[in-house]
């Protein structure tokens, strides 16, 4: 996983592996990467090109993140959070007329409480 093949060429793997349906083969090489993280410098200071894991790491986050459905990457966070970052317009104007209808009858049903 970390060998030098794999470091100089890890986009392209992890990208092949993406491709190739074996994301939790990623999903296992970034577990190891955060246990490498916690022997912090003794481990780093016994292997050479440890200090690319920074890199690996974020890129086979990146990689796993991007393979799973938007709902499971969302799952399990308030909706306060998932909407985070989302402006009031872009909320609105991506709404279907069905759900502008909701929306309507819903402010109207809070306004008349």
């Amino acid at each position: 996983m970390v060998s030098r093949v794999f470091l100089r060429d890890r986009e392209r793997i992890i990208d092949q592996l993406t491709h190739t349906g074996h994301v939790d083969l990623l999903c296992y090489m970034l577990q190891q990467v955060q246990q490498f993280r916690r022997f912090g410098e003794d481990f780093a200071m016994q292997h050479k090109d440890s200090e690319y894991l920074d890199e690996v790491e974020a890129e086979l986050r990146t990689a796993v993140l991007e393979a799973m459905p938007p709902e499971e990457r969302l799952r399990g966070l308030p909706p306060n959070e998932r909407l985070r970052g989302v402006s009031f317009e872009e909320l609105v104007f991506d709404l279907n007329e069905d759900q502008v209808a909701r929306l309507r009858e819903a402010l109207e049903r809070r306004s008349g409480s």
